[in-house]
C-alpha cells in the first residue's frame, strides 16, 4: 500500500483539446520557469534539458472542455506557486482566459492491490512508441492486439508506481475489456496512434491519473468505470 496526496482543480473557462500544451506553457510561464515541476525542463544541466521522471503536475481537459490540473504529492505543495499569485488568468494561444475555479478537490489516496478487479477507462492513451510500433504492425487479430496492449498498460502502471516510490508486490491481473476507439494523431510532430480503452485491474488508482506517454499534456487520462 502507498498513500499519496492528490489535488484536482477544474477551471470554468473552456479550451480545445489541442490547446492543452498551450495551457501548460502559459501556466508554467505565469508561475515562473524556475519552478520546474510545472514544465519538467532541467534548469541546472544544459546537457540534460529534461527531467526524466513521472510528472507530478499534469495538464488535462474534461469531457466538457474545461482545463484541469492534477497534482500529486510534491506537486500539491507546488500548486501554491500558482494560486498564491494575485491573478491566475492566462493567455492561451493568444486568447485571454479567466481562470475561475469551479471545482477543487484535495484528498489522501491509498494505492493498493485488491482482490476484486477495479474498472477503469483510459482516454487518448499513447501506448505505442518507436520501439514497439513495428511489433504492433506485425500483429494479427483482435486477441493479439489486446494482449499486446495489456502488456504495455501493465508496464505503464508499474512506471507510474516506480516514479512515486510504490512497489507493487502483488501479481497484477489486468484485462482490457474493450478497445473503445483508435485514432491517428500527431504528438511531438510525429504521427502516432491514441487509444480509448476500457480495462479491469486488481489495483486501486486515482481518477485523472495519467498513464503512458504525454501524461503532462493531457494524454492517457484515467477515469473510473
Amino acid at each position: 500500500m502507498k498513500a499519496i496526496r492528490t489535488l484536482v482543480v477544474i477551471f470554468g473557462t473552456k479550451i480545445e483539446p489541442y490547446e492543452v500544451p498551450a495551457f501548460r506553457g502559459s501556466l508554467a510561464e505565469r508561475v515562473g520557469y524556475e519552478h520546474e515541476w510545472f514544465h519538467n525542463h532541467n534548469n541546472q544541466d544544459k546537457d540534460k534539458p529534461l527531467h526524466y521522471r513521472y510528472p507530478l503536475v499534469q495538464y488535462k481537459i474534461t469531457p466538457g472542455k474545461h482545463p484541469l490540473l492534477f497534482f500529486i504529492n510534491q506537486g500539491v505543495d507546488e500548486a501554491t506557486k500558482f494560486f498564491a499569485r494575485p491573478s491566475q488568468d492566462l493567455f492561451i494561444k493568444g486568447k485571454p482566459h479567466r481562470m475561475n475555479i469551479i471545482k477543487m478537490s484535495e484528498r489522501e489516496f491509498e494505492l493498493d492491490a485488491t482482490e476484486k478487479a477495479q474498472k477503469y477507462r483510459i482516454f487518448n492513451w499513447l501506448a505505442l512508441n518507436q520501439r514497439n510500433i513495428r511489433e504492433w504492425d506485425r500483429l494479427k487479430g483482435k486477441e493479439e492486439y489486446t494482449k499486446f496492449l495489456e502488456r504495455i498498460l501493465i508496464g505503464n502502471i508499474i512506471s507510474f508506481a516506480t516514479g512515486i516510490g510504490w512497489r507493487i508486490e502483488e501479481f497484477m491481473d489486468l484485462k482490457i475489456t474493450e478497445i473503445l476507439r483508435k485514432k491517428t494523431i500527431r504528438f511531438k510532430s510525429i504521427q502516432t496512434v491514441a487509444f480509448d480503452v476500457a480495462f479491469e485491474v486488481n489495483v486501486i488508482l486515482p481518477e485523472w491519473l495519467g498513464l503512458g506517454k504525454g501524461v503532462s499534456k493531457g494524454f492517457g487520462v484515467l477515469r473510473m468505470g
